[in-house]
């Protein structure tokens, strides 16, 4: 009785505290840790310290790129390359959020892509909902192949942590395995998105709308009704995404301001092609690779990494300290030398966006380990043969709780430890890293509003029912070739 109360509580405390974003959930985890500390008698977990620390490292670097104007260069390449191939659109654009995914660490980066590849879709008569729908899920399928993303270093920082039950893979093993299964899930998802729905010349209801003369200027991208039209995001969908992503209200919920480049979202042209960047800007983005390639090689090459007397044995530095480090000279190297200013960093999306994660790592994690380290041993001797013996309902497990904290993140942290104390290999840890990618089940996260909203065709929806929208299908695609190919890969090579 008293399990299915404190069960109860952790549900109560997810399901609330998404209702209020990343700062809420963080926020109202900590009121069920309260309640098992003070009401149930357990005793407090450790706090996920290693992990924020390593997060707000990388933030911290990504949040000055940003601000140098690192990553618009990114962005206009890859616009280039979009309007260089229009007719593969839906092929190309997944694969260019995924890419921007992996560079920057963050699926945040995304929405200057969404505009760009709707007005290139609705000009040669492609159907957006289908390159629309495959980016933005690619977008989040990227964190998983990214050496700098939140997941990543979390997972990083948790194999490390628990050795003792197995071996602590380094970033280039687990890329090895997460990188060609992510690629592989998104490539399917894309591949499966070039034939859905009808063609546009085919569609009642979009032919409908474009009879209306002012509907086709809207669509069609007449810049005048564009710009006279300031709510492409509307008040609704606006206010939905504050609360998966954060909260918020305000003047900005009605005329919502673009997340990357702080411009309305329906008075910014739909292209980055044209615009002159300052060399400084180049430089930023050359110093945050030669960040992560740091990293990369010395998580590949471990004689690199300097040795230390740890309890009378010589230990390597730990990857999670190599990632903060890393990451804090890159990040100094680009405000010394890129004319950055300082006042802007934390304004930026990324720098919100990040410091939200790490709050709502810190909360669900804290509470996770607080009940799971109480029921450890109970649940060790139900539980761990099942889980060793059938390791894909380890997937499972991820996967919902993905949905129900919002964050690949902050799922990793309260169920990895978890899934290696009841007995999952860590290579199985790695292998089914993509099924932490489970939040688009229901249309809430703040990536799928704004690609509903950037679709000024109307095809990327969400449907009578809810749960039939054009997110579904590209992501359940994605998550589950990714999982397949992971096992493949980790069963040959870990």
């Amino acid at each position: 009785m008293i399990l299915t109360l404190q069960i109860v509580v952790i549900l109560a405390c997810l399901l609330l505290g998404t209702h209020y974003g990343g700062i809420g959930l963080g926020l109202i985890s900590g009121v069920g840790l309260v309640i098992f500390v003070f009401v149930f008698g357990l005793t407090p977990g450790e706090p996920p310290v290693s992990v924020m620390l390593t997060i707000l490292a990388v933030i911290g670097c990504a949040s000055v790129l940003q601000s140098a104007g690192g990553l618009d260069v990114m962005m206009q390449f890859a616009e280039k390359i979009l309007r260089k191939h229009p007719k593969y659109i839906t092929i190309l654009a997944p694969l260019t959020t995924w890419t921007l995914t992996v560079l920057c660490g963050t699926g945040h980066v995304v929405y200057t892509m969404f505009p760009i590849i709707d007005d290139i879709a609705i000009k040669n008569n492609i159907r957006p909902e289908r390159p629309m729908a495959a980016s933005s899920v690619a977008s989040q399928m990227g964190i998983t192949a990214s050496p700098v993303s939140v997941a990543t270093v979390s997972l990083v920082t948790i194999l490390g942590a628990h050795a003792g039950v197995g071996h602590a893979y380094s970033i280039p093993q687990i890329l090895m395995i997460s990188l060609p299964a992510s690629l592989s899930g998104v490539l399917v998802a894309a591949l499966w998105s070039m034939r859905r729905g009808k063609d546009l010349d085919d569609d009642p209801e979009f032919q409908a709308r474009i009879a209306d003369p002012e509907q086709y200027a809207y669509i069609y991208g007449n810049d005048a009704a564009v710009s006279e039209d300031s709510t492409l995001l509307t008040p609704q969908l606006v206010g939905a995404a504050a609360g998966a992503g954060g909260g918020g209200s305000g003047e900005d919920d009605v005329h919502p301001v673009h997340p990357a480049t702080g411009t309305h979202a329906g008075g910014s042209p739909a292209t980055l092609m044209g615009k002159a960047f300052p060399r400084e800007a180049f430089w930023s983005t050359w110093i945050f690779f030669a960040g992560i390639a740091a990293v990369v090689v010395m998580g590949a090459f471990e004689k690199l990494r300097p040795t230390f007397e740890v309890d009378g044995k010589a230990s390597a530095l730990s990857m999670n300290l190599v990632i903060q480090m890393a990451m804090l000279v890159a990040g100094a190297f680009i405000l010394l030398f890129c004319k950055v200013k300082p006042a802007e960093i934390n304004n930026g999306s990324v720098f919100k966006a990040g410091m939200t994660a790490i709050f709502a790592v810190f909360g669900v994690a804290w509470m996770a380990d607080t009940f799971f380290s109480a029921h450890l041993a109970a649940l060790q001797t139900s539980l761990a043969g099942v889980v060793h013996d059938q390791p894909w309902t380890y997937a499972i497990v991820l996967f919902v709780v993905s949905k129900l904290v919002n964050s690949q993140a902050a799922a990793l942290v309260a169920v990895a430890p978890i899934g290696l104390a009841l007995g999952v290999e860590p290579a199985m840890i790695i292998a089914f890293f993509g099924a932490s990618y489970g939040y688009f089940i229901l249309p809430t996260y703040p990536s799928d509003l704004a690609c509903i909203g950037f679709d000024r065709s109307g095809t990327t929806r969400i449907g009578k029912y809810v749960i039939n929208h054009s997110f579904i299908i590209p992501g359940l695609i994605s998550v589950f070739t990714s999982c397949v190919v992971g096992f493949a890969l980790a069963s040959v090579f870990l």
